[in-house]
């Protein structure tokens, strides 16, 4: 049923419209009377009585226009439309859309929609030769393959729309390669042994999972991790790897724990200096395999760091003791000598470099001996890490300079004596849990500052904390002897 027009004539209207019915259908005959003979007004139900109980027709009448309203409405919802049709949205959902065949999927059109009535077909066409129907549904492909799956929706008026999705079937899964490195092996115990699986692969998809066992009972997570042994001996070590269809590998090494290291490898360093007015020098031996491993240590995070700890790892402690006497040999056995004479050579001998301004990089003694850069808590540490070495406690002390109120610089204190404080009365000495230090500046661009010179003029307000090498100590409680 379709209107042909609608005319407006005075105060009515008129309509003219066609009603189809299937040639099967025969009107009675007492209705054989031709429908434009009837009365110019005619209420609609009359007009739909007359219509249904014709085969193929034509009508015009006059009619009100609250009429010809009434009968649009009533014919639009017998079939024939006023407006014109929106059609309908088709959105399309599959899961998993690849995998290894035989694959199944499931899809779902139920975010689909219709915005002017409703959705009557959900049509499928997977790609393989096969369709379906249904808001949702699952198929199965059974031969690898790339296959787009077309989702077709028609609303109650016959407008349509499409949407699609491509689903990728591979054939059967091949396994991933498993594989790492470990370094250092051996290693010291508790020195971090760090592992990295980045040579694993997968030919056919991704690795979605890295699982490790380090044979001490410990396990861990990730493409690359650490781990710390404590125990002495060999460990294997286990990599598991997972794809993404399932498919596992795993690959083993060993990692040897010893105290006894072979450090036969060394790299050697020549040192200049001067001190009391004579030329001062000496030639290192320092350990390739101790400078590898403080070089890969990680960082902490500026906010937590005690920089005493790096004075205080013990794994260089008999590697120090010779490169210190090494270096105060020329001070004899004057403790106050040894102390400026090391003084002096942390001033010379390491090139002040900063770190830079958005990375703090504090670095260990050998680190500093083997690269000779470093900056002021650098100097700082070798320095503390020295006269500790010397049998007496040190601390580093980071300071405020420029009277902003917060740190700036780091600097160290030498544990002195009284004959030292006597013989220089106008240099610079704190007293620090009952005990008297001399101001050391350990970073000089060019030049000496002589042990108990303070270059800034510093005062008890300017001391932010207190590193102790002997332990952490972070309560600022020095006091500058009066008259210093």
């Amino acid at each position: 049923m379709f209107i042909e027009s609608i005319g407006v004539r005075g105060y009515s209207t008129v309509a003219t419209w066609r009603h189809a019915l299937p040639s099967s259908h025969k009107p009675k005959e007492r209705n054989k009377q031709p429908l434009g003979n009837r009365p110019n007004f005619l209420h609609p139900w009359h007009v739909m009585k007359g219509l249904r109980r014709s085969t193929t027709c034509a009508l015009k009448a006059r009619l009100p226009i609250a009429a010809t309203i009434a009968v649009a409405t009533v014919l639009a919802t017998g079939g024939c439309f006023l407006f014109p049709n929106t059609d309908p949205v088709a959105r399309v959902d599959a899961d998993p859309i690849q995998g290894i065949a035989p694959l199944t999927v499931e899809f779902d059109a139920a975010s689909s929609y219709d915005p002017d009535g409703t959705i009557r077909r959900y049509e499928w066409d997977f790609g393989d030769g096969h369709e379906g129907a249904g808001v949702r549904i699952d198929h199965t492909y059974a031969a690898a393959g790339t296959y787009e799956a077309i989702l077709t929706v028609v609303d109650r008026r016959g407008g349509r729309a499409t949407d699609a999705v491509e689903i990728a079937v591979r054939g059967a899964n091949e396994l991933p390669v498993a594989a790492f490195s470990a370094y250092p092996s051996p290693a010291y115990p508790r020195q971090t042994v760090r592992f990295n699986a980045g040579a694993s692969y997968d030919p056919d998809g991704e690795i979605e999972s890295y699982a490790w066992g380090y044979g001490d009972g410990s396990t861990g997570t990730g493409e690359s991790t650490s781990h710390q042994y404590s125990a002495v001996g060999t460990h294997t070590v286990t990599l598991t790897i997972r794809d993404n269809d399932g498919g596992e590998r795993t690959a083993t090494a060993t990692v040897t724990i010893a105290t006894d290291i072979d450090t036969s490898g060394t790299v050697s360093r020549h040192f200049e200096w001067e001190y009391g007015g004579h030329e001062e020098s000496c030639d290192l031996e320092i350990s390739l395999d101790l400078y590898r491993y403080y070089k890969s240590q990680p960082r902490t995070a500026f906010v937590s760091r005690d920089y005493d700890e790096y004075v205080l790892d013990p794994l260089d402690d008999d590697d120090l003791e010779v490169i210190t006497a090494e270096i105060v040999a020329g001070a004899g056995g004057d403790y106050h000598a040894q102390l400026e004479n090391a003084l002096f050579f942390v001033q010379h001998c390491v090139e002040y470099v900063y770190d830079p301004y958005w990375y703090e990089y504090p670095r260990y003694p050998i680190e500093m001996l083997v690269d000779r850069i470093g900056d002021c808590e650098d100097t700082a540490i070798l320095y503390t890490s020295l006269v500790r070495t010397l049998g007496h406690g040190a601390l580093m002390v980071a300071v405020d300079t420029s009277g902003e109120g917060v740190a700036d610089h780091m600097i160290a204190w030498a544990p002195v004596e009284q004959s030292f404080i006597t013989a220089h009365p106008d240099r610079s000495f704190w007293d620090y849990h009952g005990n008297v230090y001399a101001f050391a500046e350990t970073a000089v661009e060019g030049g000496y500052v002589p042990l108990g010179v303070d270059p800034w003029g510093l005062t008890p307000d300017d001391i932010d904390t207190i590193y102790d090498v002997s332990s952490v100590d972070r309560a600022p409680k020095a006091v500058l002897l009066p008259g210093r």
